[in-house]
């Protein structure tokens, strides 16, 4: 069946009563450090040429430190060399924000 109309695709003609379970994801730090490990080991033994942090990258990261209200960051931000640190300590800061709303929405 194709909906011609956003009302043909949802045909309750009343909100939902019910909740849907959704199952709260888990976090292993074991995994992520594995992860992390993983790209290490593979820039430094198969990209040995890194690329360096361009100066938009290093403004874009000391933005996304403000927004975050992370002061702390601008010294590490100042510190990176190429964009393998880069990512990942936007990984890590992706983390530990997706963490925190996780663990803000289950209280």
């Amino acid at each position: 069946m194709k909906a011609l109309d956003i009302g043909d695709a949802l045909p309750l003609s009343a909100p939902r009563k019910d909740r849907a379970p959704i199952a709260k994801p888990h976090f292993s730090l074991g995994e992520e450090l594995d992860a992390e490990f993983h790209s290490i080991i593979h820039s430094k033994f198969l990209g040995n040429k890194q690329n360096p942090i361009t100066d938009l990258q290093r403004f874009a990261l000391h933005g996304a430190a403000l927004f975050a209200g992370a002061p702390e960051l601008h010294d590490r931000i100042a510190d990176i060399d190429n964009e393998l640190e880069a990512d990942l300590l936007r990984a890590e800061q992706e983390a530990k924000l997706v963490k925190a709303k996780i663990d803000g929405d289950a209280q």
